[in-house]
């Protein structure tokens, strides 16, 4: 499951059930539900306070030497 997807089908149709979702991308009801809270809790502090342009996210690359 991964968000584009997730996002493309809840907005076809925003009545389907977290129960239908996780039939749709095989996955726990449990996930997308918490996923769902999550994404939900985020659009409601972003709109209060925004936060989301203040992100940063990069690609790190670890490298160990031994």
């Amino acid at each position: 499951m991964n968000n584009e997807d997730l996002r493309q089908v809840v907005e076809a149709n925003s009545r389907t059930t977290c129960q239908e979702l996780a039939e749709m991308f095989r996955v726990l009801k449990l996930f997308v539900c918490i996923f769902i809270r999550i994404c939900s809790a985020n659009i409601s502090r972003n709109a209060n306070e925004p936060f989301l342009n203040r992100l940063l996210t990069c690609e790190i690359d670890l490298v160990f030497e031994f």
